[in-house]
């Protein structure tokens, strides 16, 4: 690994993450943000506590963010956790809209070199942005199958009720239909016969003339 200070290297990257989240929301609510996450991460990463936010939107961006020397001596690995969860968490933060392109935008401003170096640490941006559009895919298939599974159950719904509707229907009335049934079909039969006696009569009385 590099000989790069630590201490300079998380300055870089937080300073990056309040700067990318702060053209998605505002300067102040990133500030806020990333000094809350900090603070709650303390507990699992005591040497967080080594890095102070400077709440103020006015200052310029070096001062913004004040990691002590003390960082330096910290296991790369523990500080590759940590850093790992923060960038995490601020990317959950600014939902889906938002943080769509925030990996991307990390990866770019903080520059190759610091790159290479925060990989070494086991913060490998470039597998955290395939990650997440493996998990964009993944959702927007989800969500297909979801609305296609909603699709053929309300169609298959819908064509039992209306079966189990017919089957009520026809067997309420199942007497009154039979009699219209051969009602129909007894009149038809006397008009059949009357068109058969009719025509007969025709024929009878043409052959006569």
């Amino acid at each position: 690994m590099t000989d790069l200070e630590k201490s300079k290297i998380v300055k870089n990257v937080l300073i990056n993450l309040i700067n990318i989240s702060g053209r998605k929301t505002n300067k102040g609510h990133a500030i806020t943000i990333i000094d809350n996450l900090l603070k709650d991460l303390e507990n699992k990463y005591s040497f967080l506590k080594n890095i102070k936010i400077i709440d103020n939107r006015y200052i310029e961006d070096e001062m913004i963010v004040n990691v002590l020397s003390d960082i330096d001596n910290i296991d790369s690995k523990n500080m590759g956790k940590a850093l790992n969860e923060i960038i995490s968490t601020m990317h959950y933060n600014l939902g889906d809209k938002a943080g769509h392109f925030f990996i991307k935008e990390l990866q770019r401003n903080i520059g190759g070199d610091y790159n290479e170096i925060i990989k070494e640490m086991g913060v490998d941006l470039g597998l955290m942005q395939l990650e997440k559009e493996i998990g964009d895919i993944s959702k927007t298939i989800t969500h297909k199958n979801w609305e296609i599974s909603i699709y053929f159950f309300l169609k298959n719904l819908l064509c039992v009720s209306l079966t189990q509707y017919l089957f009520i229907l026809l067997s309420a009335y199942a007497s009154q239909i039979m009699h219209l049934y051969y009602y129909l079909h007894m009149h038809l039969y006397i008009y059949m016969q009357i068109k058969y006696i009719s025509s007969t009569d025709i024929y009878e009385g043409s052959t006569l003339m």
